[in-house]
């Protein structure tokens, strides 16, 4: 009986022990519930929050890809428009430059044209016609060998006809036909006023302008022709002429003093036993 009542004692113990692991296990297993409920709650925040992240950062990658290419397009399109632009103003340029070259190739060619009718004036001697197309063909785009020679060709043209113009009004000053000779001799120094027969030819003409009347233009044409470096001949000539002039006019002091300075400088001149005369004459009238 005793070991029955301690059996059933056992028995009660273990029923309490395994009653109580059985609350133990079933407060465990609520904890262990609160804690899988609570842990699957943050997992599922943090879930979503890693999903508004995502999103977030997709978003903001997107945005920066759209801004990046965007300011790409725009930068690429810029420089698109600047090369444009550059390849716009070399093809102005280009053009402007083919245009020039078309006009100068263009020019050259009426130049071409004109130097040989030009030359053919030269060969043929046709001088007047040749001085009188000069000016305008100095104009057209000749080389400077072209140039030259027309210029030589044409200044002795020029010479030429100076001196043809000249021998022409010496002839009519022989017959006196003074107007004539003014004439001539003025042509031949509008023709060339350089060559080395110009001092005649304004000796000459002074003296033209002596039988027309007009003696104060012919003092001023003998004056310069007493200075230094002007021929003996035109010079001498000229101190005659002068006092002739002078003396025309009633100007005897004028006159004496040319008379002076031609024996003075010219005491061999064919005028100087002529001019001890009229000084002698300038006296007797004074």
């Amino acid at each position: 009986m005793r070991e029955f009542d301690e059996e059933i004692r056992e028995i009660k113990k273990e029923i309490i022990e395994s009653r109580s692991l059985v609350i133990k296990t079933n407060n465990l297993t609520n904890a262990l519930s609160s804690d899988v409920k609570s842990i699957a709650r943050r997992q599922s925040a943090y879930e979503r929050k890693l999903t508004w992240n995502g999103v977030a950062a997709y978003a903001i990658f997107a945005l920066l890809l759209g801004v990046g290419a965007h300011m790409a397009y725009d930068a690429r399109s810029a420089q698109g428009r600047d090369e444009l632009a550059r390849m716009k103003r070399r093809t102005d340029r280009l053009t402007r430059e083919v245009g020039q070259y078309r006009d100068q190739l263009d020019q050259r060619l009426r130049a071409g044209d004109r130097a040989l009718e030009f030359y053919e004036l030269v060969r043929a001697g046709k001088r007047a016609e040749a001085v009188d197309r000069w000016d305008a063909l100095q104009k057209e785009r000749l080389s400077s060998a072209e140039m030259e020679v027309f210029r030589d060709s044409v200044e002795r043209f020029k010479s030429e006809l100076s001196l043809q113009a000249y021998e022409d009004g010496l002839e009519r000053s022989r017959v006196e036909r003074w107007a004539e000779a003014v004439s001539y001799f003025e042509n031949a120094l509008e023709i060339k006023s350089d060559t080395t027969h110009a001092p005649l030819i304004r000796l000459e003409l002074a003296n033209a302008y002596r039988h027309t009347g007009r003696a104060r233009e012919a003092i001023l044409l003998l004056e310069p022709l007493l200075q230094d470096g002007v021929a003996r001949t035109a010079a001498d000539d000229a101190c005659w002429l002068l006092a002739e002039t002078h003396i025309g006019l009633g100007e005897y002091e004028e006159a004496r003093g040319a008379l002076r300075t031609l024996q003075r400088r010219f005491p061999n001149s064919k005028h100087a036993g002529p001019s001890r005369l009229r000084m002698m004459e300038i006296a007797h009238r004074r």
